[in-house]
């Protein structure tokens, strides 16, 4: 996964439209289109804004943006997957648990 596609994620998970939470973050909504199709990695404020607005917060997104596929050399996706499995589907569920709990989108 990439930055991007972790916040269209979450994005999705929260049931929100691209439109609704570039105005809930307070940037352009061609702002979050580029981060999310992974043409811009955003500045730290922005992720954070945008983090907000989806309730969570910037290291969540950078969590579940880890891609073991893509990020770690055999030996350590080994050890990753012994250690986390079903990584993503378990985190995506923690934050749409921990989102829908304290009344967030």
């Amino acid at each position: 996964m990439s930055i991007g596609r972790a916040i269209t994620t979450i994005r999705e998970k929260a049931g929100l439209k691209q439109g609704e939470l570039a105005k809930l973050a307070d940037i352009s909504p061609t702002s979050l289109s580029l981060l999310e199709s992974n043409k811009t990695q955003g500045t730290e404020a922005t992720l954070k804004k945008i983090a907000d607005a989806l309730g969570t917060d910037v290291g969540l997104i950078k969590l579940l943006a880890i891609d073991p596929e893509k990020d770690m050399s055999k030996e350590n996706k080994e050890k990753f997957y012994t250690l986390f499995p079903n990584f993503h589907t378990r985190l995506l569920y923690d934050i749409q648990k921990f989102s829908s709990k304290n009344g967030d989108q």
